[in-house]
C-alpha cells in the first residue's frame, strides 16, 4: 500500500483500483474483500463496490456464501449481497439458520477437524472443508 492505503494495480503496475483502502484481500471468485474505516465490504474488477462496506466482519464460506456481522450479530448472504440468513443472530445460531437453508436446497454443513463444510446429501460430495468456524 501506499501511505496505509490499498488498492490493485496490473502487472504493467498500472493502478487499476486506486489505493484508498484501508484492507483488500485478493480477489476470488471475481470478488475482493475491502475495508474501509473499519467496515467491510465486496468490489468486484472494475473496483466496482457489489457488496455495500457496512459490516464489522465479514468472512467467506463455499459456494459464494458470506458470513457477515453487524454489532456482534451474525447473517449470511451471497455473492450479490442478498440476505440469506437475516444479520441478527449468535454465530451459532446464524449457521443453524443457513443449514436449514442449505437443506431446501439438498445441501448441508459438516464439521470435520473443527472445520466446516458443505457436503451435497444426494451425492455425499464435500465442496469445502477449508472453513474455520471462528
Amino acid at each position: 500500500g501506499l501511505n496505509g492505503k490499498m488498492g490493485f494495480i496490473d502487472k504493467t503496475d498500472s493502478v487499476v483500483i486506486p489505493l484508498m483502502y484501508d484492507w483488500a484481500d485478493f480477489f476470488i471468485e471475481g470478488l475482493a474483500k475491502v475495508r474501509l474505516n473499519y467496515k467491510w465490504g465486496y468490489i468486484d474488477k472494475t473496483g466496482k463496490v457489489v457488496i455495500p462496506l457496512k459490516y464489522d466482519f465479514a468472512h467467506e464460506f463455499p459456494n459464494g456464501l458470506i458470513r457477515v456481522t453487524i454489532n456482534g450479530k451474525s447473517g449470511f448472504i451471497d455473492q450479490a449481497g442478498n440476505e440469506l440468513v437475516p444479520v441478527k443472530y449468535s454465530v451459532d445460531k446464524a449457521i443453524q439458520k443457513l443449514n436449514k437453508f442449505l437443506n431446501k436446497n439438498g445441501l448441508m454443513l459438516a464439521i470435520t477437524n473443527g472445520k466446516l463444510g458443505i457436503v451435497d446429501q444426494n451425492r455425499g460430495r464435500l465442496y469445502s472443508d477449508k472453513i474455520f468456524l471462528r
